[in-house]
């Protein structure tokens, strides 16, 4: 396998007959943290749909491992992609612990009642541990759901608006979180309106806007706020 996880290229995607994405290329780097920014409507979505095999393409070719991919989507690739969308991947009718245990059993981890207590002060949230998910602030609702990353272990972790409605301390934790996930060689795409968020953790960022797409280079003494504003013409 290349520097690349996941490749695009050439890719055409439309609903209604309306093209939403144009003959579109993007390239994921292999154990990096990969940014994907651009307007409200402008694709985000209907990207991260193709990339997980929710949708299908009407042209161009998907590589994953330097092999073309197709929907359906194999097992054995399906295994390797978690998407943590914008919504929540928890239950709020189960606690912390509960929580961890049912997703280690829909995904067929073995988890071990002391595993269970590592995540959960690993995540701090031991002082939670009989409380209903959905009386969990914003904050600890993501350490949840990070938790949940870490028993499915996936190879390439797709994240959308992870800080939405996060605190200063909440997005630090989250940050720390991810670059330790890259560490351990996980590949990580994220969608983000959160520029600061963005310049402080990405490898890669491409923009997203009138049905392209666009791989940004830094210019010096220009920040990611003025660079966007610049390419999208606001």
């Amino acid at each position: 396998m290349g520097n690349n996880l996941m490749v695009l290229n050439n890719v055409t995607k439309s609903f209604d007959n309306k093209t939403v994405l144009d003959n579109i290329s993007m390239d994921i780097a292999l154990s990096e943290i990969t940014f994907l920014i651009g307007p409200n409507g402008a694709g985000k979505t209907s990207l991260l749909s193709l990339l997980t095999g929710i949708s299908e393409k009407e042209s161009g070719e998907i590589l994953f491992e330097d092999s073309v991919i197709n929907i359906p989507y194999s097992n054995k690739i399906k295994k390797k992609i978690t998407l943590v969308p914008d919504q929540p991947m928890y239950f709020d009718y189960l606690t912390v612990k509960e929580n961890i245990k049912y997703f280690s059993q829909i995904y067929n981890r073995t988890i071990s009642e002391n595993k269970v207590q590592s995540l959960i002060k690993k995540y701090k949230l031991e002082n939670e541990t009989n409380k209903l998910v959905k009386f969990f602030s914003r904050g600890m609702k993501q350490k949840v759901n990070l938790s949940i990353i870490e028993i499915v272990n996936s190879d390439f972790i797709i994240l959308d608006e992870p800080t939405l409605g996060l605190d200063i301390s909440s997005i630090i934790f989250l940050k720390e979180t991810l670059l330790n996930l890259k560490k351990e060689g996980k590949t990580i795409l994220i969608t983000s309106h959160n520029t600061k968020f963005c310049e402080d953790l990405a490898d890669n960022i491409y923009l997203i806007f009138n049905k392209n797409i666009k791989r940004l280079d830094y210019i010096n003494g220009c920040s990611l706020e003025q660079l966007f504003i610049t390419e999208i013409g606001g």
